[in-house]
């Protein structure tokens, strides 16, 4: 299902652990200052490597005006994907982002009617990325009728479409299994970057319960395709339409009583909670890969 969130109105970037562009089409790469000034080789992702680095930690950033100086634009009224055939569409409400005791929240309040306007939670990055490695750590909510995800989208709206997804639906996370209730549903869906429409899209089993715990999802945009990772374990990813635009990363929880998708909303809060995100990236397209800072080599870059 194709999310298209129509805010594209960017904030200006700000300092973050590397330096980030405030244009959100830079194809720039900046040597960042610090020990890791020549990069990051991921050990966990097949030794990958990106000269940038952005982490957000919400133990430290506490705050609506701290996550915006750590680089993220919130929806403030903008659509949340596609309009259900009642005519019930999600929108984002600041209100429905909150921290807590080391967390960030993004609720969908219970109790909404259908056929209207449906408040949710969305951000996004301030800038966008050619290319990268984007770790969401976050408990799922059980609560039936959102959808809860992590997804690049292109930053360019004249060549909307360029989507890759993690789209966690609550109506599939506790599905009846009378064998053991192991929850399923981690959908992967990339789209078709010429904008035809076409996608290509798998869903994986759980290995454990997404609402129990905190997990990784990860979207490894990579040099000759893109792999879906949970808890660092590659998944049966879609094996075509890797992304080839500029594009943003967004997290948002989110329903429209859309019965063939999202379902809902919820008759109670549903409460995605997201205890840190940590990206590894370069703002220049893959077909620049790999970019490497001025004086730098691979081989000086940090091993995480």
């Amino acid at each position: 299902m194709l999310l298209i969130s129509t805010l594209l109105a960017l904030l200006p970037a700000l300092a973050l652990a590397s330096p980030i562009s405030s244009n959100s089409t830079s194809t720039s790469e900046s040597r960042a200052s610090g020990p890791c000034s020549c990069g990051y080789k991921l050990s966990k992702y097949n030794n990958v490597y990106f000269p940038n680095a952005l982490t957000v930690s919400f133990d430290k950033v506490t705050s609506l005006s701290a996550l915006q100086a750590a680089g993220f634009e919130i929806n403030t009224g903008w659509g949340i994907g596609p309009e259900a055939s009642d005519g019930g569409r999600a929108i984002g409400s600041t209100k429905n982002i909150g921290f807590s005791n080391g967390v960030m929240t993004l609720t969908v309040p219970g109790g909404q009617k259908k056929g209207g306007q449906i408040t949710g939670a969305e951000i996004n990055t301030a800038q966008s990325f050619g290319g990268g490695v984007f770790t969401m750590n976050a408990q799922l909510s059980a609560e039936k009728g959102t959808v809860q995800s992590i997804f690049s989208y292109s930053a360019n709206s004249d060549v909307y479409g360029d989507e890759q997804d993690i789209e966690l639906l609550a109506s599939n996370l506790l599905e009846d299994n009378p064998t053991n209730g192991t929850p399923k549903g981690i959908e992967l869906t990339n789209y078709d970057p010429k904008h035809t429409g076409n996608n290509d899209a798998t869903i994986v089993p759980f290995p454990n319960d997404p609402t129990k715990s905190f997990n990784d999802y990860t979207i490894g945009w990579v040099k000759g395709g893109t792999t879906y990772y949970y808890n660092g374990k590659a998944l049966n990813s879609p094996k075509k339409y890797s992304s080839v635009n500029p594009s943003l990363i967004l997290l948002n929880n989110w329903s429209s009583g859309d019965e063939t998708f999202s379902q809902g909303p919820p008759a109670k809060d549903s409460v995605l909670k997201v205890k840190s995100i940590t990206f590894y990236y370069q703002a220049r397209p893959l077909d620049k890969y790999p970019v490497v800072p001025n004086g730098c080599t691979q081989a000086q870059a940090c091993v995480v």
